[in-house]
Protein backbone atom coordinates (compact mmCIF):
# COMPACT_ATOMS: atom_id res chain seq x y z
CA UNK A 1 0.00 0.00 0.00
CA UNK A 2 1.52 3.25 -0.97
CA UNK A 3 0.77 5.79 1.70
CA UNK A 4 2.17 9.85 2.73
CA UNK A 5 2.66 11.78 5.73
CA UNK A 6 0.10 14.50 6.28
CA UNK A 7 -1.87 16.92 7.77
CA UNK A 8 -5.09 16.10 8.72
CA UNK A 9 -7.51 17.55 11.31
CA UNK A 10 -8.69 15.43 14.50
CA UNK A 11 -11.97 15.39 15.22
CA UNK A 12 -13.59 17.86 17.69
CA UNK A 13 -9.79 19.55 17.68
CA UNK A 14 -8.26 23.03 16.57
CA UNK A 15 -5.10 22.03 15.30
CA UNK A 16 -4.18 19.33 12.68
CA UNK A 17 -2.15 16.47 13.31
CA UNK A 18 0.51 14.27 11.62
CA UNK A 19 -1.67 11.42 10.07
CA UNK A 20 -0.53 8.81 7.43
CA UNK A 21 -3.39 8.34 4.48
CA UNK A 22 -3.62 7.17 1.01
CA UNK A 23 -2.29 9.18 -1.83
CA UNK A 24 -4.17 12.65 -2.33
CA UNK A 25 -4.39 15.88 -0.80
CA UNK A 26 -1.86 16.15 1.88
CA UNK A 27 -2.00 19.78 3.82
CA UNK A 28 1.60 21.10 3.72
CA UNK A 29 1.03 24.91 6.12
CA UNK A 30 -1.89 25.64 7.81
CA UNK A 31 -2.07 30.24 8.50
CA UNK A 32 -4.48 31.19 10.93
CA UNK A 33 -4.98 35.10 10.57
CA UNK A 34 -7.44 37.31 12.37
CA UNK A 35 -10.05 36.56 9.49
CA UNK A 36 -10.12 32.90 9.14
CA UNK A 37 -7.53 30.03 8.26
CA UNK A 38 -5.62 29.43 5.03
CA UNK A 39 -4.55 26.01 3.74
CA UNK A 40 -2.09 25.23 1.52
CA UNK A 41 -1.46 21.83 -0.26
CA UNK A 42 0.46 20.39 -3.29
CA UNK A 43 -1.28 18.11 -5.75
CA UNK A 44 1.52 18.13 -8.60
CA UNK A 45 -0.40 15.15 -10.00
CA UNK A 46 -3.55 16.82 -10.85
CA UNK A 47 -3.94 19.61 -13.87
CA UNK A 48 -6.71 22.53 -14.00
CA UNK A 49 -10.30 21.09 -14.27
CA UNK A 50 -9.05 17.84 -12.30
CA UNK A 51 -9.92 18.93 -8.32
CA UNK A 52 -13.58 18.85 -6.93
CA UNK A 53 -14.46 20.94 -4.06
CA UNK A 54 -17.78 20.79 -1.83
CA UNK A 55 -19.06 21.36 1.60
CA UNK A 56 -20.42 18.48 3.67
CA UNK A 57 -21.89 20.10 6.44
CA UNK A 58 -18.27 20.97 9.01
CA UNK A 59 -16.03 18.77 6.20
CA UNK A 60 -14.68 20.04 2.89
CA UNK A 61 -14.36 17.04 0.41
CA UNK A 62 -11.53 17.66 -1.88
CA UNK A 63 -11.78 15.05 -4.63
CA UNK A 64 -8.79 14.43 -7.17
CA UNK A 65 -9.57 13.15 -10.87
CA UNK A 66 -6.00 12.14 -12.29
CA UNK A 67 -8.01 11.00 -15.34
CA UNK A 68 -5.27 7.98 -16.99
CA UNK A 69 -2.16 9.36 -15.00
CA UNK A 70 -3.74 8.01 -11.79
CA UNK A 71 -6.23 6.94 -9.72
CA UNK A 72 -8.71 9.31 -8.37
CA UNK A 73 -9.09 10.25 -4.47
CA UNK A 74 -10.90 12.24 -2.00
CA UNK A 75 -10.20 13.85 0.84
CA UNK A 76 -12.52 15.03 3.95
CA UNK A 77 -11.24 18.26 5.85
CA UNK A 78 -12.68 18.83 9.29
CA UNK A 79 -12.94 22.68 9.53
CA UNK A 80 -12.64 23.51 13.59
CA UNK A 81 -15.47 25.41 15.24
CA UNK A 82 -15.70 28.87 14.57
CA UNK A 83 -14.74 28.62 10.60
CA UNK A 84 -17.50 28.95 7.96
CA UNK A 85 -16.94 25.94 5.61
CA UNK A 86 -19.29 27.35 3.05
CA UNK A 87 -17.77 30.51 2.57
CA UNK A 88 -14.66 29.01 1.34
CA UNK A 89 -12.59 29.80 -1.20
CA UNK A 90 -10.67 27.49 -3.21
CA UNK A 91 -7.17 28.81 -5.84
CA UNK A 92 -5.07 26.26 -7.97
CA UNK A 93 -2.55 26.96 -9.88
CA UNK A 94 0.18 24.42 -11.29
CA UNK A 95 -0.32 21.13 -9.04
CA UNK A 96 -0.66 24.20 -5.65
CA UNK A 97 -3.79 24.32 -3.59
CA UNK A 98 -4.42 26.51 -1.44
CA UNK A 99 -8.12 26.87 0.47
CA UNK A 100 -9.28 30.50 2.26
CA UNK A 101 -11.94 29.27 5.18
CA UNK A 102 -13.28 32.60 7.12
CA UNK A 103 -14.00 33.33 10.37
CA UNK A 104 -18.20 32.70 11.04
Amino acid sequence: MNTRRGLLPRKGHTGFDEVEHEPGLVVTKVDMTKDGMILSAQVPELQSGEIDISVDGEYLRVEGHPGLRGAAWANLIQVPPGYDASEAQAIFFAGNLRIVIPKE
